[in-house]
């Protein structure tokens, strides 16, 4: 059994170490509250978490797809549009 300080419990707090940090920042838990209805797309977003700034709004999206917890879409256009999954 492992005990602590093990190279698999180690690799398990950095994990979760990682999730908390992530999903702690600002704004993060309304984005993801906002996607539990399905796609959203970005002006969407705006909306549904007022107070929140373009930049940030796209910074956090950014984090979460990068993460693998967010799935980006680009609809085909004309307009473009992109939704989050």
């Amino acid at each position: 059994m492992p005990g602590i300080g093990d190279p698999i419990c180690t690799e398990a707090g950095s994990a979760v170490e990682r999730v908390f940090k992530l999903l702690g920042k600002r704004w993060t838990g309304l984005i993801i509250a906002s996607l539990m209805g399905g796609p959203v797309h970005f002006a969407e977003f705006r909306r549904a978490v007022p107070g929140i700034s373009e930049r940030v709004l796209s910074d956090r999206l950014t984090e979460l797809t990068a993460a693998g917890l967010v799935l980006r879409q680009v609809d085909p256009g004309p307009p473009l549009r992109v939704s989050y999954g």
